[in-house]
């Protein structure tokens, strides 16, 4: 009936809103403040929640910050959870591990054995830098997200960092 069909619409959209609510708190809420580098961001997804997803996270030591922009496969409510997901498991690596490499190895193993036999397998492109604030070197690792740009003031040029690499949850 009409009404069992507006009341089904009405609690999607509700739950779709406490979806978008607790996706918003996941995402940072203070950009870092360094000498070095200028950042800033953004998420506006297409259906109120997706799989966009970028994070500033400042290592135990307070010596690093890794910064990641990454991106799941599909769109709405089951892209944000993995969205999540992968967030949780992300700031959890950061405390025992050093290599972008590494942290993002294990997060591919995640994503593969957890998604591998799903009715919609789930990929994820990924960037993450560790940036070290002692030495301001910056280590990059890429997961098919494509090619990110530092503007170098000094120089006034416009650098492309090519990151390469294989998206997430395929092998």
């Amino acid at each position: 009936t009409l009404y069992e069909n507006l009341s089904k619409k009405e609690r999607l959209e509700k739950e779709i809103e406490i979806a978008k609510e607790i996706q918003s708190t996941l995402l940072p809420r203070k950009i870092p403040e360094t000498r070095y580098l200028m950042f800033g961001g953004f998420m506006m997804p297409a259906r109120g929640i997706g799989g966009d997803y970028y994070d500033y996270i400042l290592s135990p030591n307070n010596k690093e910050l890794f910064l990641c922009i990454g991106d799941v496969s599909g769109k709405g409510v089951a892209a944000g959870l993995v969205m999540a997901t992968v967030r949780t498991i992300l700031h959890s690596l950061v405390r025992v591990k050093d290599s972008p490499w590494e942290i993002i190895n294990d997060i591919n193993s995640y994503l593969h054995t957890s998604y591998k036999d799903a009715l919609t397998p789930r990929f994820m492109s990924l960037i993450l830098l560790r940036w070290s604030l002692d030495t301001n070197q910056i280590i990059v690792s890429g997961a098919g997200h494509g090619n990110f740009y530092i503007y170098r003031a000094k120089q006034n040029i416009l650098e492309e960092i090519e990151t390469g690499g294989v998206i997430l949850g395929i092998t």
